[in-house]
């Protein structure tokens, strides 16, 4: 002993008469307690330094205090290898089994008596492989590559499945000074947890795989729809658009008809009525055909606006010409509020929002009159057209945008529309994103308005100017061109 710790530090051993040093002390004092322990070891060294000996009585002492620790210790180290969940199996350098744990028995049924101290490994591992719990192949062999193994000093995990299903996790170390530790640990239930979660994972690939499959085949079936909707709805405008020209022509001259049948008739109050009423039913029909020619245009997307600076004035005074007939053949006034204000816009579409408002309004208003106008809202010009109808009541103001919304009342006039009018204004207004208003007062009338974005200056297109007409010349027995392709018209 101290000769091997003069070598490890490389001083001369001492010999007696010499005087220890502490180094070697603590030395001698970790050897004793190596194999009598901690307290025994300090007594002896305790004595020794005080050159006295021990009575038999001490020494007697030591050695069962000694035993004691040394039992302690041996109990301590079983107990916790009795109450670890694996299973664990100690051979020493010959290998030879010299510990292990109730768990190791449990895990493989070794029959009675078949375990003890001094047992040899390869024994152990002869019986598990004629049972076939290392596998396919030779036992011999499977003992052979075992044994060479743990002799070499090399550390290992595999995972075998045995022939019961269960799956030990199985780590091999070598110990110190030689021999060699194994512990057995059961991950079955960890590895099946393994084996639904992969299943699970591929389940969910292959549904992923097939919702794939389906979206593409419905975003197919949907394009494919679409398309058809989009070629249906520009066969429906082409459609609309040729009828309505076709059907406009016979319509204009029916209501050509009706007015020569209103001259003739003028003696015959009958006939002039029957004529009056020809006349408003093709108007009715001529303002159903422009509605629905409207709409198609909107649903198709083929209304793009052209955005222009124009006097507003320009745009009511055409609106007053188009609708002063319809105002005094009905004893309603019509008034324009003159205006210089400029906006920037589309002058076909804007001029289609309020010829409804006024149609409207003409047609629900029985005594009074309609009166459009304009004013300023910040960088905005709100054009309004207010009557002297009957008004609308708070509940129904929501609902008169919808398509074909008519509300329950008949037009002094005769007069019924289809509910398209308030809606075109709708759309119309979402296409060139402007707002628009509505105030009305049950019993005392409504203003319908749009707001209109105001521009400084207006582009005024350069027109040639008119020939001038001698106001002396008298129309009679002047020839008025009429140009068509029919015949009898």
């Amino acid at each position: 002993m101290l000769a091997e710790h003069a070598a490890r530090v490389r001083r001369p051993v001492p010999r007696a008469g010499d005087a220890a040093d502490r180094a070697l002390l603590q030395h001698v004092e970790r050897e004793l307690a190596g194999s009598v322990g901690a307290s025994t070891a300090r007594v002896l060294l305790t004595h020794a330094l005080s050159r006295r000996g021990l009575e038999v009585d001490e020494v007697a002492e030591l050695l069962d205090e000694t035993s004691q620790e040394l039992r302690f210790s041996r109990q301590l180290l079983q107990a916790t290898m009795e109450n670890v969940a694996q299973g664990i199996s100690v051979v020493d350098a010959d290998m030879r089994l010299v510990a292990w744990n109730r768990r190791y028995l449990e895990m493989f049924e070794y029959p009675d008596g078949f375990i003890y101290v001094g047992r040899d490994a390869a024994e152990l591992i002869r019986w598990n492989a004629l049972r076939g719990e290392c596998g396919p192949g030779d036992a011999e062999e499977h003992v052979r590559k075992r044994v060479a193994f743990m002799r070499s000093g090399s550390a290992y995990v595999i995972q075998r499945e045995r022939r019961s299903g269960r799956v030990y996790e199985i780590r091999g170390q070598p110990m110190p000074g030689g021999g060699y530790v194994t512990t057995y640990t059961d991950v079955t239930d960890y590895k099946r947890t393994e084996q639904q979660l992969r299943e699970a994972k591929l389940e969910l690939e292959t549904r992923v795989e097939e919702r794939t499959v389906e979206l593409k085949r419905a975003l197919g079936a949907q394009q494919a729809a679409k398309r058809l909707a989009e070629e249906a709805n520009a066969s429906k405008t082409r459609f609309f658009a040729a009828a309505s020209h076709d059907l406009l022509q016979p319509l204009n001259a029916a209501r050509l008809f009706a007015s020569a049948l209103a001259v003739q008739a003028a003696g015959d109050a009958s006939l002039g009525e029957i004529a009056a009423r020809i006349d408003g039913s093709m108007r009715a029909a001529e303002e159903l055909l422009d509605g629905l020619l409207d709409v198609a245009k909107l649903d198709s997307g083929a209304l793009t606006p052209e955005r222009t600076a124009f006097p507003v004035a320009d745009l009511l005074a055409d609106l007053e010409r188009q609708y002063a007939p319809v105002a005094a053949s009905r004893r309603l006034s019509l008034r324009v509020v003159p205006t210089a204000a400029v906006v920037h816009t589309d002058r076909v579409l804007l001029r289609r929002i309020l010829q409804n408002y006024l149609a409207n309004a003409l047609r629900y208003t029985r005594r009074g009159g309609v009166v459009i106008g304009c004013q300023r809202r910040g960088e905005d010009l709100l054009i309004r057209v207010c009557d002297t109808g009957p008004g609308i009541a708070e509940h129904q103001r929501g609902a008169i945008f919808g398509e074909f919304t008519r509300l329950e009342r008949a037009s002094p006039w005769g007069e019924k529309g289809l509910g398209l009018g308030l809606s075109i204004c709708d759309r119309v207004a979402r296409l060139l994103g402007h707002a628009l208003d509505l105030r009305s007062r049950p019993g005392h009338g409504s203003s319908f308005g749009v707001r209109v974005p105001r521009a400084a200056v207006a582009v005024v297109p350069v027109a040639p100017a008119p020939a001038p007409r001698d106001p002396g010349v008298p129309l009679a027995g002047l020839v008025a061109l009429c140009v068509d392709n029919e015949p009898a018209i």
